[in-house]
């Protein structure tokens, strides 16, 4: 498991490249027959490959595209962060030998420090970062964008069918029972699944990735919002369960030196002296990261690093280097 989903290799790329393959080779050969129908024009048929194309295209751009590798030469164009002493502090890095920038983290799959580092992504075997969020974002939401479309075309077509049949006010008569049974939603359900087993498949599994991943999406924007990384999340979460202890110990050692203080004896009295006054932890640290949403949103669609300013600044710091040489 740790293989498959932390280590750099290409297995999920296969699974998900297979998957699409066969996916829309079923859908194509089970479902665009049902086009057009009542609901949904001919047009379907063509727009629906023109988004497995886009699909797919922004998971090729996000499987190469760069995470943004900090290095020596690369350090001047990537260091755009202030450190805040808490979740990063101005350190050298013992495994590259450079320093360790704030919101950086050393990759083991790019073998470099990865600039704004997020997470690795099995499904684009690549890490995500500064340079590329962008990209997986792009990926994440033309897939919710294509199993919503494919949910909503499914309906659409099999609703046709149950519309064309007149389903609603038909009667079936169940030979065991010798009953007639008049048409419910149960009944229409169970026709449809034995009509379009594959279509009715189809649309079970694009209604719960959509779902799935529109709840991934919901989550990275959430980040975003917050002005912070997934590595950073699990970072802000070890520190609120730090200061829930800090508080908490605080609380009791309160309550204690309190009880020590009302007791008439003298060597509580002596102990009270002794007791260290109890430190609060303060307020809770705010992130510094966070510009607001519109400023958080600005700086994915463009990255620091890739503008003009930062770009010269490395420029300037190449040209004084070369001219020491």
């Amino acid at each position: 498991g740790n293989y498959i989903f932390h280590e750099e290799n290409c297995l999920l790329q296969i699974v998900y490249a297979t998957c699409m393959l066969i996916g829309w080779g079923l859908l194509m050969a089970y479902c665009y027959p049902l086009l057009p129908n009542l609901y949904m024009d001919q047009y379907h048929q063509n727009s629906g490959i023109l988004v497995f194309v886009t699909c797919v295209s922004s998971w090729w751009i996000a499987c190469k595209s760069t995470p943004g590798i900090i290095t020596k030469e690369t350090i001047v164009r990537f260091d755009n962060y202030p450190y805040d002493d808490l979740l990063y502090t101005n350190v050298i890095c013992p495994t590259v030998g450079i320093r360790k920038l704030p919101r950086s983290k050393y990759d083991r799959n790019t073998k470099g420090h990865v600039a704004r580092f997020d997470h690795y992504c099995g499904w684009l075997g690549n890490t995500v970062g500064e340079e590329n969020y962008r990209w997986f974002l792009c990926f994440l939401v033309c897939h919710v964008g294509m199993f919503g479309y494919g949910t909503v075309a499914l309906w659409l077509s099999l609703a046709s069918i149950v519309d064309e049949s007149d389903l609603w006010n038909a009667k079936f008569y169940n030979a065991k029972t010798r009953q007639v049974i008049h048409t419910n939603g149960t009944v229409v359900m169970k026709f449809i699944i034995n009509q379009q087993p594959m279509a009715a498949s189809l649309l079970l599994i694009c209604a719960v990735l959509a779902t799935t991943l529109s709840m991934f999406v919901s989550f990275h924007l959430y980040l975003i919002y917050c002005g912070m990384t997934t590595n950073e999340f699990f970072k802000w979460g070890n520190v609120k369960r730090w200061y829930k202890e800090e508080l908490k110990r605080f609380e009791l050692e309160s309550a204690a030196q309190a009880d020590l203080t009302k007791s008439n004896e003298s060597d509580s009295a002596a102990a009270t002296k002794r007791v260290k006054k109890p430190m609060h932890p303060g307020l809770f640290p705010k992130n510094i990261y966070n510009g607001g949403f519109v400023n958080n949103m600005t700086e994915v669609l463009f990255p620091r690093s890739r503008r003009r300013d930062a770009k010269q600044k490395w420029l300037l710091d190449t040209l004084s280097v070369a001219e020491k040489e």
